[in-house]
């Protein structure tokens, strides 16, 4: 069966606590906001509203304790054999705990790097690395209008709409209210952004913040830059 994904962004929180990478996957509502051609974030918030890419490419930096983690999220959507398919695709790298370092005769890097590949086809399921298949796994697609934020210029400052890019700042007591609780929980301070429309649809998203930091794990806030590229082409899916 299809299972509808309700992406904000398709990006990921690189977590300081956990040392690792979690997507977030956050529900946010449509607007219904008119475009009435004076305001550019009621502008922006309607091209999310009829945005429905067939690619996602998410990458994420974080700096932390003199380490840059990178992470890639990638997902496609289309058809094998005429029947809908998706690629979900995730590599993600962490600090290696003082554990898994290695001992005198072995010394390992300190940052580890993982892939996981979520290959899924209506009929057949899904399957994780080229393993078996699962036949209860589901497709994974975009619906039009659901990777919105809550854009809305109440909650915003800074607001710069120029060539296509809107950009502005989201204040650090605003950030619930525009990315969603899940989101917001991990982000210290305001949140800088910047969004690319082409005239009608989304097709790029940035953000730059800061991670909160976790005293008992001895780490301060870290930085943590998200870039999102949308496209809108007719996929090929091809299976390993």
């Amino acid at each position: 069966m299809k299972k509808i994904i309700v992406f904000a962004l398709v990006v990921a929180l690189c977590v300081p606590a956990l040392f690792s990478c979690d997507v977030i996957e956050q529900v946010a509502e449509k607007f219904g906001i008119d475009l009435g051609g004076s305001d550019p974030v009621a502008d922006v918030a309607n091209m999310y509203n009829m945005s429905t890419p067939t690619k996602v490419v998410a990458t994420t930096t974080q700096n932390i304790g003199g380490f840059k983690l990178n992470c890639s999220y990638e997902l496609v959507t289309g058809f094998v054999d005429n029947k809908p398919a998706s690629v979900y695709t995730v590599t993600s790298e962490s600090i290696r705990s003082v554990e898994d370092g290695g001992n005198n005769e072995e010394v390992k890097d300190m940052v580890i790097s993982t892939t996981k590949k979520t290959e899924s086809v209506e009929g057949y399921g899904s399957r994780v690395n080229g393993g078996e298949w699962d036949p209860s796994g589901s497709v994974w697609t975009i619906g039009r209008g659901r990777m919105a934020l809550n854009l809305n210029a109440e909650y915003l400052t800074d607001v710069v709409y120029e060539n296509n890019t809107l950009s502005f700042t989201v204040p650090a007591a605003n950030v619930v209210q525009v990315l969603g609780e899940a989101y917001s929980a991990n982000v210290a301070g305001d949140v800088k952004v910047v969004i690319v429309d082409d005239g009608a649809v989304i097709t790029s998203i940035d953000l730059h913040y800061n991670l909160k930091g976790d005293e008992a794990a001895n780490l301060v806030e870290s930085e943590m830059t998200v870039k999102v590229i949308y496209t809108y082409d007719l996929e090929r899916i091809t299976l390993d």
